[in-house]
């Protein structure tokens, strides 16, 4: 599963409003934990019923999202963390705060590309630069 920069910014959300008094790299590794944990017990609750306190157990890859696809969105997110925080570092930010890489995170880390473009002249020119190949 392919997670979406919305996704992947609601997430951040929520682990940064929940942070608190953890750190925001504290509070991401949490939940890379807890995400690994739920993989390494092979198993996940998929349904429970409060009437009968039945529970039903699924093995990961076999419903809708994957535990190893979180394990993976935490990761990444713990990435970007990094991204964000060596970004503030260059930008002459020594010791940034958890307020300050999280709004890095989302302005200029996690950010959506809806179009790529770029200068594609020197293509045609290479082309004219092999004129004596057959």
């Amino acid at each position: 599963m392919v997670y979406t920069v919305s996704l992947k910014r609601a997430f951040l959300r929520v682990a940064y409003a929940g942070a608190s008094p953890l750190s925001l790299l504290a509070a991401l590794v949490a939940k890379l934990t807890t995400a690994v944990a739920l993989v390494a017990s092979g198993q996940i609750i998929r349904q429970t019923s409060s009437a009968d306190v039945s529970v039903e157990f699924s093995d990961p890859d076999k419903s809708g999202v994957n535990p190893t696809d979180m394990v993976e969105m935490w990761e990444s997110l713990l990435s970007d963390y990094d991204t964000a925080k060596a970004n503030l570092i260059a930008s002459g930010i020594p010791t940034p705060t958890d307020a300050q890489i999280y709004a890095e995170m989302l302005a200029n880390v996690l950010i959506a590309t809806s179009s790529y473009g770029g200068d594609f002249t020197l293509l045609r020119q290479e082309a004219n630069t092999r004129r004596g190949m057959t």
